[in-house]
């Protein structure tokens, strides 16, 4: 019975819902004896800590390379606006995306100031 539960409360957790549930007779799980019903109430997620939303790493970002910067940045948003709405799992994805933006543009950074140095190294070298 208790993995029945952990399922279901897994296929919540991937289908994004952020309401308060009362499930009567869920699938998998055998009805109680008393009046043949099985009900389970899964509260809301708002006393779970919010997850990290990457936003000073999403700013740094946005100042080496803006355009991915800007992206991590609408997602670090979206962490808490999504866990404001109850919306755990969707709070858990935005704060993925908001590190992977944020990675991303540092990596496009790093490799475009790589280039920037080595082209001006070079034309230093060949003017002399």
């Amino acid at each position: 019975m208790l993995e029945a539960f952990k399922e279901y409360r897994e296929f919540l957790n991937e289908t994004e819902e952020h309401q308060s549930h009362t499930i009567v007779n869920p699938p998998n799980l055998p009805a109680s004896e008393g009046n043949g019903e099985v009900v389970l109430k899964i509260p809301p997620t708002a006393h779970l800590p919010c997850p990290e939303d990457y936003r000073k790493r999403s700013i740094i970002t946005a100042i080496l390379c803006l355009p991915a910067g800007l992206v991590a940045l609408r997602w670090s948003m979206k962490v808490h606006e999504r866990h404001k709405d109850n919306n755990r799992a969707g709070a858990i994805r935005a704060s993925g995306e908001a590190k992977a933006w944020s990675f991303v543009g540092v990596v496009l950074a790093f490799v475009f100031w790589t280039i920037v140095i080595i082209v001006v190294v070079i034309e230093i070298v060949l003017n002399i």
